[in-house]
């Protein structure tokens, strides 16, 4: 009892004397996060302006490149009407690219096979336009991080838009030591393929550090591992790490036995790896999948037997 007392004496002197003495600190305030927003108009723009509202760039790179080299926290680049979508320039920020007034008057509009990330990307509140393509269009996400916001409106093209989380139809120098990992909120999808998409005939053996993939909203047609060419007869991924499939919402269109989350092995198809050893191999890692808020009624999933052929395990969870 006197040692409680003593030391609630002690502790009122203490802050007595602290209260003379002015001793107390004074946290700094929490500065505001600061946000730099740059635009692009592809009609009236000129890439030596300012990037403002009234002096936007003309072109997407040039916007990327100068937004990226921005002291801030969250950094934007609004697309003022039709954008004709080539590609993302290299940057190291987490970027955001968003319509000028929203999915309703402003795209991007894709006219080739692929549009390469070469960043951290979100895409929200604009509309992603395939239409002009005439075969197969997809993105390629070249292990960035990509988010594909709730936001986002598609225009389906004459075969896709598919979703890559690696590489489009990579050269030996192309790679990654980062992990996969693409989030959909938004938008209508094709085919996703959780690895790189080889479409060339070397029947490339590729190693994909391993993949997160999120589905949140929007649709997908089905998620594929180990497939990576569009023919189904190109390429094969050996991953050096999980494959995690987290389905908190949104649909997946396939549920036939041939959808869902598919796993394709092209290891034993003899026309492509005649004459080697190539093979599909998960190196003792796991295909992880998780099924939220009900999701997973009816939709297939790889077989355990055949992952464990490939030497990886298979977990399912249903909540």
């Amino acid at each position: 009892m006197h040692k409680r007392k003593k030391f609630r004496n002690l502790l009122a002197l203490l802050l007595a004397v602290a209260v003379l003495t002015n001793t107390f600190t004074v946290l700094p305030a929490r500065a505001e996060e600061e946000t730099v927003t740059l635009y692009v108009n592809s009609l009236n723009g000129n890439d030596e302006s300012e990037g403002t509202a009234e002096a936007p760039y003309k072109t997407l790179d040039a916007a990327i490149t100068a937004v990226d080299g921005k002291e801030a926290d969250h950094r934007i680049v609004k697309i003022v009407g039709e954008y004709q979508w080539t590609s993302v320039a290299e940057h190291t920020n987490p970027i955001t690219i968003e319509g000028n007034t929203g999915s309703d008057t402003d795209s991007l509009t894709v006219n080739q096979a692929n549009v390469n990330v070469n960043g951290p990307l979100t895409i929200d509140n604009i509309t992603i336009d395939f239409s002009a393509t005439t075969g197969d269009c997809s993105i390629a996400a070249r292990g960035y991080d990509l988010v594909l916001g709730k936001g986002v409106k598609v225009e389906e093209g004459k075969n896709g838009p598919d979703l890559i989380t690696g590489f489009y139809n990579p050269s030996d120098e192309d790679g990654t030591e980062k992990r996969h990992s693409i989030t959909v909120q938004g938008g209508s999808w094709r085919r996703v393929f959780l690895g790189d998409s080889v479409i060339n005939s070397a029947r490339d053996l590729r190693e994909v550090r391993g993949v997160d993939f999120t589905l949140d909203g929007g649709s997908v047609e089905d998620i594929r591992i180990g497939s990576n060419g569009w023919g189904g007869y190109y390429g094969a991924c050996s991953y050096a790490g999980n494959v995690n499939v987290t389905i908190n919402g949104g649909t997946i269109t396939n549920t036939n036995t041939n959808g869902g989350v598919r796993l394709v092995d092209l290891s034993a198809n003899p026309d492509w790896n005649a004459g080697t050893d190539k093979k599909m191999d998960f190196n003792g890692n796991a295909v992880q999948i998780l099924f939220n808020n009900g999701t997973g009624e009816g939709i297939p999933v790889p077989d355990a037997e055949k992952m464990k052929e490939l030497d990886g395990e298979l977990y399912v969870l249903k909540c």
